[in-house]
């Protein structure tokens, strides 16, 4: 059964209201007016309206994190072997480092860091890390069953590995970008190819 439509417009309008930045100062008016829904109807769904904001910092989590499993499964849906998942895999790592995407960045571990302060939202967004992270998983023991990733490999390691380093690069955001990013992709892919995949016995 879906989420009910009223919680869900007023999840995705908390979310349009923050633009992209989980830690703006979204009031209760501002929602009610947005949604043209009542405040019974906001209390009806959630506890309270920090539980609303919860909810919209963990869809917002999740969205960040959903972009890693479906590039994932679309490399791995047209990949029969590691040289070939290592190919398709390229313009996917080159994407998701992009310095363009260091407000997603901040805002994702924003919402990680918030998490662990405050038990309600991290009792949230467990279940969604969770979610995902087992998703990746997935996705790397398909991939160890098609000879494709390395099989002495723990899928679920990797798949917390691999959000690592998705969100490593703001290490050198908060420095100002010192780094030189075909360095960094450079890397990336070089860690992937020589420890991730299975290209050296194929």
């Amino acid at each position: 059964m879906g989420m009910h439509k009223t919680k869900r417009k007023l999840i995705d309008t908390v979310i349009e209201l923050m633009n992209g930045n989980p830690s703006a100062d979204v009031t209760i008016h501002q929602v009610l007016e947005a949604s043209n829904i009542t405040s019974g109807s906001l209390y009806y769904h959630f506890s309270d309206f920090e539980d609303l904001i919860d909810h919209a910092l963990v869809d917002m989590y999740g969205q960040f994190a959903e972009d890693v499993s479906t590039r994932l499964r679309l490399a791995l849906g047209v990949s029969d072997s590691a040289a070939e998942m290592n190919a398709n895999l390229s313009p996917t790592i080159d994407a998701r480092h992009m310095p363009n995407l260091a407000a997603m960045r901040s805002a994702r571990t924003w919402i990680a860091a918030q998490a662990t302060l405050r038990p309600s939202l991290g009792a949230k967004l467990a279940p969604e890390q969770q979610r995902v992270t087992q998703e990746i998983a997935d996705i790397v023991a398909e991939a160890q069953e098609k000879g494709i990733a390395q099989k002495v490999l723990d899928p679920y390691v990797v798949a917390v590995f691999i959000q690592s380093y998705a969100l490593g690069r703001i290490v050198d955001d908060l420095a100002g970008g010192q780094m030189d990013g075909e360095s960094w992709t450079k890397f990336i892919k070089h860690m992937v190819s020589t420890s991730l995949l299975d290209i050296k016995k194929q």
